[in-house]
């Protein structure tokens, strides 16, 4: 049976357990799959009669907001000191400290008030790393927003870029990688050619194995030195990676990037990008950055737009 999506003209939803479900026309209890808030007092809830899913939007009332908030006292200590954790994150990001060790810092830290504000136990914290909180309130509501999370949680993308990685690594073993930056090696004749090389590369790669962790990983070394031997300061480079990369990767269909956003929004990536210029802007602007010189510096920090290919 083809899926139809259903709206009711009158939705009623018991605030306590909220299973039933009331239209103009009777009602069925049923229990909610999914139950997303997207703003405050804004709600969609996601349940399924049969084959048919059924989604009903609607606006939680000011008793039923304060229910929200009551239930989520009851169920946790809210103290401001678990604001330490994301805090601490964001000024060791903005010290430029190693990526890895500040979000095992902010992990660390969250465990640790977990189990000294919150009381929990260090199995329940691992359980909640591994496969996310797991708790049941007198809401189904506040239910859905705070059991989720955890590192199974992650799993598919996990493999995804796992997957690329083995096949990344058959390219490169095989020199299809170095076949690629042999040709930019005599190809190119200047910094701009070098430049506009290296984002054809790196753009041809990135799509082709549509994860651009993996090319980053491997692009990045071996271009770092091509880059100073024609006094190119290495954030030209890094700005590459991003624009071919992490800004591109939204338009190529098969990229996890892709896949993430047509899991969450539900939408393809040629319409996502249709709402996301900067998904091909960074390539637009840096095709007029390497003809015209602005913004590519050297390594001693002078931009390049007097000087000549």
């Amino acid at each position: 049976m083809a899926k139809r999506l259903k709206y009711f003209n009158e939705v009623q939803i018991m605030r306590n357990n909220m299973e039933l479900v009331k239209d103009t026309n009777g009602s069925v209890s049923v229990t909610p799959e999914e139950v997303t808030v997207q703003d405050r007092g804004t709600f969609v809830i996601t349940y399924t009669v049969g084959d048919d899913p059924i989604h009903i939007g609607g606006h939680i009332d000011s008793q039923a907001y304060s229910q929200i908030l009551s239930t989520l006292e009851g169920t946790f200590n809210l103290n401001p000191i678990l604001l330490l954790p994301p805090v601490v994150v964001l000024v060791l990001i903005f010290m430029r400290k190693p990526t890895i060790p500040v979000f095992g810092i902010g992990i660390l830290l969250a465990a640790v008030l977990a189990v000294a504000v919150q009381g929990k136990g260090i199995k329940e914290v691992l359980s909640a790393m591994t496969s996310g909180l797991g708790i049941s309130t007198d809401m189904a509501l506040v239910d859905s927003m705070i059991n989720r999370g955890g590192l199974l949680s992650m799993m598919p993308s996990v493999a995804l870029i796992i997957g690329a990685a083995v096949f990344s690594s058959a390219l490169k073993a095989t020199g299809v990688f170095q076949m690629f930056l042999d040709a930019i090696q005599k190809y190119a004749t200047g910094r701009k050619s070098l430049l506009g090389f290296s984002y054809l590369l790196h753009l041809i790669l990135a799509s082709f194995t549509g994860v651009y962790l993996v090319t980053f990983s491997i692009v990045g070394p071996i271009l770092g030195p091509m880059f100073d031997k024609y006094d190119l300061d290495r954030k030209n480079l890094s700005r590459m990676l991003e624009d071919t990369g992490t800004a591109f990767s939204p338009i190529v269909p098969w990229s996890n990037i892709s896949i993430f956003i047509l899991g969450t929004l539900g939408v393809s990536s040629f319409q996502y990008v249709l709402y996301a210029p900067i998904t091909y802007l960074g390539v637009v602007f840096a095709a007029i950055y390497i003809i015209t010189g602005f913004g590519i510096f050297n390594r001693k920090g002078e931009m390049l737009i007097k000087e000549k290919k």
